[in-house]
């Protein structure tokens, strides 16, 4: 297998000339073609842009106390896992095209001022933007199970602003997140789907399970729960975490949907729910909106 096989062309961006070299650092916004890693039959893999986000991410992190994200440590000397609290999707993926240019942005770097926030956006010469916004927080494992991870205690330099200006849009997402739970923990409803965690399908390589594969189970729990919803596009995403898996552990899906009309559109709205089945957690909440 070729290396045009398994790894998009990187272009030169429009109006640099030819003498110039091709950007190659991931994190240098460079210009590369959409084709297999990037796209499904429905557009842009939205799964693969939010693993990308999280990359951006998570080395912006490193590099504040300069180092690599496997580096970074809590006041104990513990490996500080950031830890994905919400991830949000903006944006129609059906808008983006085999053979398109595009430039992915770290458009709002992660710092402790803004919550530990990170704004992502791919762009593409057709006008096309899909934005992705990650929130963490550094946590550690207090225990041997990836069920005892807490939050970590971190060097004043790493704690995460609260209640300011800055901070108000982390604050709003946290807020947002906990009414989520509530919610969800306050109504029951049907399984539509049940899955046996695998490290080898849903673990990032912090050994924790990762906020991308958790977000693709939940578009499969909408798939199997609503099939009509196939014909529509997801325009809004967001997923609220809080708590983490072992591998072999059993996560019950479930959800509910409701037609809402908005600025004289109709749109269908799923809310749903991730429960651990060893203790009834609600580990993640999302809320899709569907348009056609």
């Amino acid at each position: 297998m070729g290396t045009q096989d398994v790894h998009a062309f990187t272009v030169r961006p429009p109006h640099v000339s030819g003498s110039e070299p091709n950007l190659c650092d991931p994190r240098d916004a460079p210009w590369f073609i959409l084709g297999m890693p990037h796209l499904n039959g429905r557009g842009l893999n939205v799964g693969w842009i939010l693993r990308e986000a999280g990359h951006q991410h998570m080395f912006a992190l490193g590099d504040i106390p300069g180092c690599q994200p496997n580096g970074l440590k809590d006041v104990f000397g513990r490996r500080a896992i950031p830890g994905v609290v919400s991830c949000s999707i903006t944006g129609r993926a059906d808008e983006f095209k085999e053979d398109d240019v595009v430039e992915l942005v770290l458009a709002q770097r992660p710092s402790a001022l803004n919550g530990w926030r990170s704004v992502t956006q791919l762009r593409a010469t057709t006008g096309a933007i899909l934005t992705v916004e990650v929130l963490t927080v550094f946590a550690s494992h207090g225990g041997a199970s990836n069920h005892s991870i807490e939050p970590a205690t971190m060097a004043p330099e790493l704690v995460a602003e609260r209640g300011t200006m800055v901070s108000r849009r982390s604050d709003q997402i946290r807020w947002m997140g906990s009414k989520a739970r509530r919610e969800a923990e306050a109504k029951l409803q049907p399984r539509s789907l049940s899955v046996r965690i695998s490290s080898q399908l849903h673990f990032s390589g912090a050994g924790v399970a990762c906020y991308a594969s958790i977000h693709d189970l939940f578009v499969t729990a909408e798939v199997n729960s609503n099939p009509d919803q196939d014909a529509m596009q997801v325009e809004t995403r967001r997923v609220h975490f809080f708590g983490n898996l072992d591998s072999g552990d059993m996560l019950d899906f479930s959800i509910r949907s409701f037609q809402r009309t908005s600025e004289g559109r109709d749109s269908l709205v799923m809310i749903s729910d991730a429960r651990r089945r060893a203790d009834g957690l609600v580990v993640a909440v999302c809320e899709s909106v569907y348009r056609r």
